[in-house]
Order: structure tokens, then sequence, then C-alpha cells
């Protein structure tokens, strides 16, 4: 699944949040001491990955370890805004990929 996490941070009256993108949040977050429960290479590769296009390519094992990391961010007192806005945008990506499964399933039938 290819996760574009380009996007802004909106806070609780539809302004957007100066500094970092969601790309750029969660990079300095893998890259950092923000999450430890993360294989540390993979968390440098997605790091510099999301700094550079702002995208993520992982697949469903991939994406329950970025789960709990961000879970794990939680408990560092990171804003709620921050983490569930994260888990939103995967959380639509993922949806828009099970339809786009979905549908190639539905006309790989009608062949």
């Amino acid at each position: 699944m290819k996760f574009d996490l380009n996007k802004d941070f909106i806070d609780v009256k539809g302004a957007i949040v100066t500094g970092d993108n969601q790309a750029q949040f969660l990079a300095g977050a893998l890259s950092g001491n923000g999450i430890t429960k993360f294989p540390a290479v993979k968390a440098f590769d997605w790091a510099l990955e999301l700094h550079k296009t702002g995208f993520l390519i992982c697949d469903g094992s991939d994406l329950k370890m970025l789960t709990d990391a961000l879970e794990e961010l939680k408990t560092k007192q990171c804003a709620n805004l921050f983490i569930a806005t994260l888990q939103k945008s995967l959380d639509k990506s993922m949806d828009i990929s099970d339809e786009a499964l979905a549908k190639k399933a539905k006309e790989a039938e009608t062949k």
C-alpha cells in the first residue's frame, strides 16, 4: 500500500497547523527517539523516504508496526491532534486501497 502523507495538520478550528506536515512529523519521530518499538533500520529508511517524497509504501505487517508506533508516540506526550490525524490518513489510504482491490477483483470476475 502507498500512503501519501504530504498533508498539513489541521486544528479543531480548521486552521492549518504551522510547522511540519504529516510526512515530516512522522519522519522526525521515526528517525529520533520518539519510537523505540520499531526496527531501527526500517525506521530510518522510512524516515528518509518520508522526508524526500512524503510517501510511504508498506504491507499489512508494516502497517501494524506503524500503528503500534503511533500508539507509542501517544504515550510520549505527543498531541492527540497529530497522532489522530496520522491514523486517519493511514485509515483513509487503506480504505482507498481496499476499494481498488475490490474493483480489480470484480473486473477479473467479469472477464
